[in-house]
């Protein structure tokens, strides 16, 4: 089965210059979608800009600590100037701490929930700010129906929640609920 084409869109993805983020890149970038990535780290992996040459699209890396929201909105303002819309938002970035329930610090169940819930929900709503300013940019000129020129916002959740670990202790892992909204 091949893959829905998103020749055209944008995809800002957290989290993906390496993991679960850069697999999800990938395939958006299999789908002719272009990426643009949220990392907190210093640099993008070659395989995350090799993209550019393996599916002919637009592959453009921001260091951002999406925990400090003025990071955040400057960003989404890049991406919106350099690939002039935001049509996908992949919430990949999540941090886990092996420490048993009795040894998780309260400065590690915050940085968790901070990252895992907190930041995610903080992306996904500038995103969202983002693809409703658009549609309504686009109602001035012709109808907008959003179903169509809306948006996508993914958020990644872990089975964590519900079936524990054996292997590590991951007491203070948890990631959003599977969801997915339209912006509308």
């Amino acid at each position: 089965m091949g893959l829905i084409g998103l020749t055209g869109q944008t995809a800002m993805i957290t989290g993906a210059a390496r993991g679960l983020g850069l697999s999800f890149a990938s395939v958006v970038a299999q789908a002719h979608a272009n990426v643009a990535v949220l990392d907190v780290l210093d640099a993008p992996s070659q395989e995350l800009l090799d993209f550019r040459s393996l599916s002919n699209v637009e592959v453009e890396y921001y260091t951002c600590d999406i925990s400090v929201k003025t990071q955040v909105t400057d960003a989404i303002s890049r991406v919106e100037q350099e690939f002039a819309r935001i049509d996908i938002n992949v919430n990949a970035a999540g941090v886990v701490t092996d420490s048993s329930f009795i040894e998780t610090s309260e400065e590690t169940l915050k940085r968790t929930f901070a990252i895992n819930f907190n930041v995610s929900f903080l992306v996904a709503q500038a995103c969202a700010t983002s693809m409703i300013n658009r549609i309504k940019a686009s109602a001035d000129t012709v109808p907008v129906d959003p179903a169509v020129q809306g948006g996508s916002i993914i958020f990644i959740a872990s089975i964590s929640i519900h079936i524990p670990s054996v292997s590590q202790n991951i007491s203070a892992y948890m990631r959003l609920q599977s969801c997915g909204m339209r912006a509308s």
